[in-house]
């Protein structure tokens, strides 16, 4: 332990990860399937060490939403304006432009969370095994 710090039993910071004895004995049977992997990605992520990482994470995603939103919305906005002045057919592509745009920054912006979020899932499963000795 380095001087000057102080050490935090882990059960203080990760309360459902303690440690069984009885598992060293003898394995069990693990519970596989759709709910323990929820549980299990739902402990990791409210016990996260990376909480500032996540949090730019959501703040990149509403940027990234809104951008989307305001692309589409200015728009169709645009293409309306350009068929009242009789230019219709370039009124309509800036209006499919503009939500093909917003569409494209969505599905982006949807990929890009995802892509965080799972690269801030494996650092902190890192950090449990680390921490259990594993």
């Amino acid at each position: 332990m380095v001087e000057g710090t102080r050490h935090i039993p882990l059960d203080k910071i990760f309360p459902r990860l303690q440690h069984d004895k009885s598992f060293d004995a003898q394995p069990r049977a693990r519970v596989v399937g759709a709910a323990a992997s929820e549980d299990h990605v739902y402990d990791l992520r409210m016990a996260t060490s990376y909480r500032s990482f996540r949090s730019i994470i959501k703040i990149v995603s509403i940027l990234a939403f809104t951008v989307a939103v305001l692309g589409a919305v200015a728009g169709g906005l645009s293409g309306g304006l350009a068929i009242q002045q009789g230019q219709t057919a370039v009124g309509w592509g800036i209006i499919v432009g503009s939500v093909a745009y917003g569409g494209v920054i969505v599905v982006a912006a949807i990929f890009w969370r995802e892509f965080c979020t799972i690269i801030a899932d494996i650092g902190d499963c890192n950090l449990r095994k680390e921490l259990r000795g594993e």
